[in-house]
């Protein structure tokens, strides 16, 4: 068995006594637990700000190109596009057993220090995270202690992980540090972002045209070549072209088509 898949396994074994306590409707034999377990992948969207949508554009896009998707944030919890229940801390453990009786194959979870307590995601491993931003906008916020859980989250990180970032935050660098032999891919307005916007338009909402700057390797071991493709988005407001670059960034990672992309967001809504 693979790291992953056994850092997994405790992960649910640990909550064993946990859901017969409160005697869950979705226990499962641990034959089958081990089974399927191995399947589940992660992808873990953290920062400041910005995690909701770019959460939900991920799972948007991905649903589109037909992978049993599951996402769980702050707001919603979603199994292969059912809306099951508004989220609970408690029972976070209970929403990945049903994906798994789903047949959910990659799970997207917004990590939101408010939301998730560190106690419920000790065990969890991500092949992916994207990273928003550190920028405090919610003065209700401990600006210490979200950036301790984000450097905590960030550290579980597979050793052969993605970690996606925003390069127009300055202090990403000292948030990652230490974490290395990852592939990082960049994103933002500066030229050494390995995705990038120009023609941006958000007078309605956002508009512009994504380049990808380098060859990016996909999780299928394809390669992306550099190349320039359009994006519109029926979301407002200026920040969200970072929300919508990190989003993607993941979506190319995960192989859809860059070319595709406008045609997927075209029904996406935050609604």
């Amino acid at each position: 068995m693979k790291k992953h898949e056994t850092t997994v396994s405790c992960f649910f074994m640990n909550n064993l006594n946990r859901m017969e306590k409160n005697n869950s409707n979705y226990f499962m034999s641990k034959g089958a637990l081990f089974m399927t377990v191995e399947n589940m992948r992660y992808i873990g969207v953290i920062g400041t700000s910005g995690t909701k949508i770019t959460a939900k554009l991920i799972y948007h896009m991905l649903k589109k190109e037909k992978y049993k998707v599951g996402l769980i944030s702050r707001e919603e919890v979603i199994i292969d596009h059912e809306v099951t229940e508004l989220p609970c801390n408690d029972k976070l453990f209970e929403y990945l057993n049903q994906m798994v009786m789903r047949d959910i194959d990659l799970i997207i979870l917004e990590m939101d220090g408010e939301f998730l307590r560190e106690e419920n995601v000790n065990d969890l491993v991500f092949e992916t995270i994207v990273h928003t931003n550190t920028q405090i906008e919610d003065q209700r916020l401990n600006v210490k202690n979200d950036l301790i859980f984000q450097r905590k989250i960030l550290c579980k990180l597979t050793s052969n992980g993605t970690l996606i970032i925003n390069v127009d935050d300055e202090s990403i660098v000292k948030l990652i540090t230490g974490i290395e032999n990852r592939l990082i891919i960049s994103y933002g307005l500066r030229k050494r972002a390995t995705i990038t916007a120009s023609s941006i338009d958000t007078s309605e909402y956002v508009k512009f045209y994504g380049c990808i700057q380098r060859g990016i390797s996909t999780k299928s071991k394809m390669e992306v070549e550099p190349i320039e493709f359009p994006v519109s988005v029926n979301i407002a407001e200026e920040q969200n072209v970072y929300t919508v670059l990190g989003a993607i960034s993941a979506v190319i990672l995960y192989g859809i088509n860059p070319n595709e992309i406008e045609n997927f967001l075209k029904d996406f809504s935050i609604d």
